[in-house]
């Protein structure tokens, strides 16, 4: 229980009402440096997502050619 810091903010220190405790354990201490962190991999998947479209368009589109090709013979 020596770890143990109580969350207030400006609100509760004014009421004079108790914080909420929450131990040093239960903490995440990367937690603003992973919101930061997460931005990276959503271009990552933007940029996977638009090279996927395209292949699917060429993919179709050649598909579409091929079957022009097999009516014409």
């Amino acid at each position: 229980m020596d770890n143990m810091e109580p969350v207030t903010d400006e609100v509760e220190a004014e009421s004079q009402k108790p914080g909420a405790y929450i131990a040093a354990r239960h903490r995440n201490p990367q937690e603003t440096g992973a919101a930061a962190a997460g931005a990276g991999n959503y271009m990552v998947a933007g940029i996977c997502a638009l090279a996927a479209a395209a292949v699917y368009v060429i993919v179709l589109a050649l598909l579409w050619l091929d079957w022009q090709t097999l009516q014409s013979a």
